[in-house]
C-alpha cells in the first residue's frame, strides 16, 4: 500500500557512522580484565561471556542502525537522493603494492581516502 505523498525531499550523504564510541571504554576494560584471568578459571569464563555480550551489543547497534535510519527516511519523504559513490576511484586496503593503479606503486600514500582527507597524487 503506497503511503501518502508528503512533498518532502532528501539528499542522504552516505558517511561513517562511528558505533563502537559507546562501548568502547566497557570492552577495553572486559578485554584487559580477561587476559589478567587465569585461563580456564570461573572468573575467565564469566569475563568472556560479559565481553562476547559487548561486542554482540555493538554489532546488534551497526546492524539496527541503518534499518531504522532508511525506514524513516522512507515514511517521511517522497524523493531520496542519495550521494553518488564512485566505486571504480576506490584504494585496495593501505599498505598494499598495486602497479596498475594509475602508476602509483604504494597505496600507503593514498590512505587518507577513507578518512575525508584529499588522496596524495
Amino acid at each position: 500500500m503506497p503511503l501518502p505523498p508528503t512533498g518532502r525531499s532528501v539528499g542522504v550523504d552516505v558517511g561513517v557512522a562511528r558505533f563502537l564510541d559507546a562501548a568502547q571504554q566497557r570492552i577495553a576494560d572486559l578485554q584487559r580484565r580477561t587476559q589478567r584471568a587465569r585461563p580456564g578459571s570461573g572468573n575467565h569464563r564469566r569475563l568472556r561471556r560479559r565481553l562476547a555480550r559487548a561486542w554482540r551489543k555493538v554489532h546488534d547497534r551497526r546492524r539496527d542502525f541503518p534499518h531504522k535510519t532508511a525506514r524513516g527516511l522512507v515514511d517521511t519523504c517522497d524523493v531520496l537522493a542519495p550521494e553518488a559513490l564512485r566505486v571504480d576511484r576506490t584504494c585496495p586496503a593501505h599498505g598494499m603494492l598495486d602497479a596498475d593503479l594509475n602508476g602509483a606503486r604504494n597505496i600507503a600514500t593514498r590512505a587518507g581516502l577513507g578518512s575525508g582527507q584529499a588522496p596524495a597524487a
